[in-house]
């Protein structure tokens, strides 16, 4: 077999490999158009699929709002837990300063109490004499 041969044989294979497609694409089409009802069905499953996307992406919205409106009471139930934190210390805080003014008045207290007997034990050993 010389060249010019096996040009000329890959070339026919190509042509008919060219041919077969064409015939194939061709025929597929007429195969298709011919069995409409089963068209009919893709588009009723296409529709069922579109149908459910859309109840899915309502879903996700729904949940998506839930979600957030979960977050946003999470939030303003941290804020309010620290605001009671800090309310709480302020408690402590004032009791704390209560309790050093009281012992500051029972020491002034004892002292005008310790002042009053010795003035009443003056004035009455001073009554006596």
């Amino acid at each position: 077999m010389d060249k010019k041969e096996i040009n000329r044989n890959l070339f026919v294979v190509f042509v008919l490999a060219l041919l077969l497609v064409f015939a194939g694409g061709i025929g597929g089409f007429f195969i298709g158009r011919a069995n409409k009802s089963d068209n009919s069905r893709t588009e009723y499953d296409f529709s069922r699929e579109r149908e459910l996307l859309a109840r899915i992406g309502e879903y996700e919205r729904r949940e998506a709002a839930r979600i957030a409106a979960e977050n946003s009471r999470i939030e303003r139930e941290r804020v309010r837990i620290e605001q009671t934190e800090i309310a709480i210390r302020a408690i402590r805080e004032s009791d704390r300063r209560s309790i050093s003014l009281l012992q500051e008045l029972e020491q002034e207290v004892n002292i005008l109490a310790n002042f009053f007997r010795d003035s009443c034990s003056f004035f009455n050993s001073s009554e006596r004499e």
